[in-house]
């Protein structure tokens, strides 16, 4: 368990951005996205929170996040204004100090029952709001549906990406999702934005790759967003990395995929965690390279 410092945001520090990662189609690397976006940002001193929406718990899992600790379930069901449990749910990340993380819970895979409430989509928003200023940037991964917990991830965000990989579902996820969006937008919250659409999975060369590309293209224009410039190629090493319980990032950060996540993260720096042209937030890394394997940069 561990206390977050609570900083108050000032005129020169912008408010802290909520990031939620969303696809109601799965298998698009969503979890190991989120994951590798929350280690990119620790590498270059951010302070991260990490919440995992998914009762899959994958993201925790990975993250190697202990389950005798307080969860989302706890913070969810947790009466109204009892601020105790969110600092008991917190934890730090093996390797990583710049990231604290919440743990899902399986229990959660029900929320759609037990939360049927009115202002139900507001849970997370609200234990948020007074804890969130002593981060830079809060991460959440969501399920590939999208039920209470994705609303309450997309009520909470400044922001959301949509990563696909290169089949026609994924991109129809989108589709879905962004019709979703717009009805989040007007009824609960009005700042949201689709920051881009993220191709993983990428193999170059290959038709089916070239086509998503220029067909998600055509999909953000639609949306009024954009595809990121970064894609991820396809890689055995991030199957490996979640094999060892680690984001592809730390376990083999000079793997094409690592170079491409951290080419993302800069984007994400420059279009999310800049006020006035100075980027915020810039402390030691603490990302630990005990666990680190040195890979080439051409994949096997």
């Amino acid at each position: 368990m561990i206390n977050a410092e609570k900083n108050c945001e000032t005129e020169d520090r912008p408010m802290t951005k909520v990031i939620v990662f969303a696809n109601q189609k799965g298998g698009v690397a969503k979890t190991t996205t989120a994951i590798a976006l929350a280690q990119s940002l620790a590498l270059d001193g951010k302070k991260v929170l990490f919440f995992d929406l998914d009762p899959q718990e994958n993201a925790s899992n990975t993250l190697r996040l202990k389950q005798d600790v307080p969860n989302l379930y706890d913070l969810m069901t947790a009466p109204d204004g009892d601020t105790s449990v969110f600092d008991a749910c917190l934890q730090s990340v093996e390797g990583c100090k710049n990231i604290t993380a919440i743990r899902g819970n399986i229990q959660l895979s029900a929320a759609d029952l037990m939360f049927n409430r009115q202002g139900r989509e507001f849970i997370i928003k609200e234990r948020l709001e007074a804890h969130k200023s002593g981060f830079d940037v809060v991460i959440m991964d969501t399920p590939p549906a999208l039920g209470v917990l994705t609303v309450n991830a997309l009520t909470s965000a400044n922001t959301v990406v949509v990563p696909i990989s290169p089949d026609g579902y994924s991109l129809q996820g989108f589709y879905q999702l962004n019709e979703n969006i717009r009805l989040i937008k007007k009824y609960s919250n009005p700042q949201l934005k689709v920051g881009g659409i993220l191709v993983t999975r990428y193999v170059p060369n290959t038709i089916v790759s070239r086509e998503i590309k220029e067909i998600a293209q055509e999909y953000a224009e639609m949306a009024g967003t954009k595809v990121y410039k970064s894609v991820i190629r396809q890689t055995v090493l991030v199957s490996e990395s979640i094999s060892a319980q680690q984001g592809v990032v730390l376990f083999a950060p000079n793997s094409t995929a690592a170079q491409d996540y951290r080419a993302f993260a800069r984007e994400i720096r420059r279009e999310e965690l800049m006020k006035g042209g100075i980027e915020y937030g810039n402390e030691e890394s603490g990302l630990s390279t005990k666990h680190r394997r040195n890979v080439p940069d051409l994949e096997r």
